[in-house]
């Protein structure tokens, strides 16, 4: 039996992509809220995963 519909990561490049570059990110579409940022801290960053049974 094959699997029809394999399980493809399409998001996980960007999610990568964010977590390098997440102030880079923040200040370049959300520059008013970049600056109320503390970046001496260290962001946590929360991945969440949906699953939607058709």
């Amino acid at each position: 039996m094959t699997n029809e519909n394999p399980q493809t990561e399409y998001d996980s490049p960007w999610k990568q992509i964010l977590q390098l570059y997440f102030q880079d990110f923040m200040l370049f579409f959300f520059p008013q809220a970049y600056e109320q940022i503390d970046w001496e801290q260290e962001p946590v960053l929360i991945t969440v995963s949906c699953l939607i049974a058709l």
